[in-house]
């Protein structure tokens, strides 16, 4: 998760990297900023579908939302959620959650 906050400080386009997937099938990512009272917001999200020969690893780019394009232009830090889901052909599925901190070069 290191790579996503450093991608966020340096304002490049976040990618969830490096993913064992199936050879078929959907691998989908979310980053969601959880905060106690609040809402959870929706920062960005991303999927992409598998067809492959064989299993491997993949990338899956994240697009932020209206409200994440937002947060991040206010530089505020922020304690975030990422989930990668995997979804193989027949149905079955496997969850990946890790949290990590965004911040800008500007918060400390």
């Amino acid at each position: 998760m290191t790579e996503l906050a450093d991608r966020w400080r340096r304002g490049d386009k976040l990618i969830l990297n490096n993913i064992l997937a199936c050879d078929k099938g959907l691998v989908a990512g979310r980053v969601v900023w959880r905060r106690k009272g609040h809402k959870p917001v929706l920062i960005g999200k991303g999927s992409t579908t598998l067809d492959f020969n064989s299993p491997g690893r993949v990338a899956v780019k994240i697009k932020l939302t209206e409200r994440g394009r937002k947060l991040k232009k206010d530089g505020r830090r922020m304690r975030v959620k990422v989930t990668i889901r995997v979804v193989d052909p027949v149905g079955a599925s496997l969850t990946y959650t890790k949290k990590a901190t965004l911040r800008s070069d500007d918060s400390q």
